[in-house]
């Protein structure tokens, strides 16, 4: 946040309760939205990126809901999963993968046995997997 003298500032939230995403990015724009009140803000501007990804997934859904008759509660956590699942070319990663460290596993490969499946071992999968959040923040950098 910029206030109107041009000082830059930044705000950290620690919730101390249980919040869904939705929930906690509610939390966050009233808490922002004070802040702005507090030093003074006669402009707000929303996160460009957050508008750049409500806009993909608003043509996604309209597209999805045509398709099938606006079942909209039925279609919306596929049509997330996709989002979060498929590879930005700006990035060429996905958002899971930025946030997790590794690619998600698609439904289908739970209920067909894969490659994947047959050869895992937890012992060597928390290794790789502690390994991989090592890199996490090296992956970021690089994005």
């Amino acid at each position: 946040m910029i206030s109107p003298d041009g000082l830059r500032l930044q705000a950290t939230l620690r919730f101390t309760f249980l919040a869904s995403n939705n929930e906690a990015e509610y939390e966050a724009l009233i808490a922002g939205l004070k802040l702005a009140k507090v030093v003074g803000a006669n402009r707000v501007e929303a996160n460009r990126q957050a508008e750049a990804v409500n806009k993909i997934l608003k043509v996604t859904l309209k597209k999805k809901l045509l398709a099938y008759k606006n079942n909209w509660p039925e279609e919306l956590p596929r049509v997330l999963w996709a989002y979060k699942t498929t590879a930005r070319t700006t990035t060429r990663n996905s958002p899971f993968s930025m946030a997790y460290g590794c690619e998600a596993m698609v439904s289908v490969e739970a209920i067909i046995s894969s490659h994947r499946r047959t050869t895992y071992d937890p012992t060597t999968n928390q290794a790789l997997l502690q390994e991989a959040l090592d890199l996490v923040d090296e992956l970021r950098e690089e994005s």
